[in-house]
């Protein structure tokens, strides 16, 4: 989901983590998170990112 005016924004995500060791079996978690950007001097900048 994306929200944003002018000067800011907001884009969630969501996806899910794996990992495999060796000899060990395939492990995965969920993970959400939230990355936040304001627009400074033309650009877009990340100033926050939260993750659950």
């Amino acid at each position: 989901m994306l929200e944003h005016d002018n000067s800011s924004a907001s884009v969630s995500v969501a996806f899910n983590l794996e990992a495999k060791l060796k000899g060990k079996p395939k492990q995965s978690a969920p993970l959400k998170g939230v990355f936040e950007y304001n627009y400074t001097n033309n650009r877009w900048l990340l100033t926050a990112a939260r993750f659950e």
